[in-house]
């Protein structure tokens, strides 16, 4: 079943591959950064999209998204939970970005808390 995502993209519903075409055309192969910018952009659209709608709509397995999740969680631009998933807002993903690299910056961020850093915390 061929559906059309929240951010515009063209999805051709086949389970195993990642097809995603601009246009109603003809499908194009897409690799992880491609299923990465997919799965963010409909994130921005959706918040709290469950995992396994995404692989519904994107056409591949959730263990797909799953990495895809992972992947954008670790550069910092999306943020799971037990409610779904949901893109971070610019200043949310400035502050992670802060108190994980700046080890000036007064503060960290452990599971979600801000906490005062330890002199001599060096994470």
């Amino acid at each position: 079943m061929d559906s059309w995502t929240g951010a515009g993209i063209y999805l051709a519903g086949r389970r195993r591959s990642k097809i995603i075409s601009c246009h109603r055309g003809e499908p194009v192969q897409v690799n992880e950064k491609d299923l990465d910018w997919w799965v963010y952009h409909v994130l921005v659209a959706q918040p709290g999209a469950a995992p396994d709608d995404l692989a519904r709509q994107a056409g591949c397995s959730p263990e797909e998204i799953h990495a895809s999740l992972r992947r954008l969680e670790k550069a910092m631009l999306v943020e799971c939970g037990p409610g779904g998933a949901r893109a971070l807002p610019v200043g949310e993903m400035l502050a992670l970005c802060q108190a994980r690299y700046d080890q000036s910056c007064p503060f960290v961020i452990e599971g979600g808390v801000i906490k005062a850093r330890k002199p001599g915390n060096q994470e």
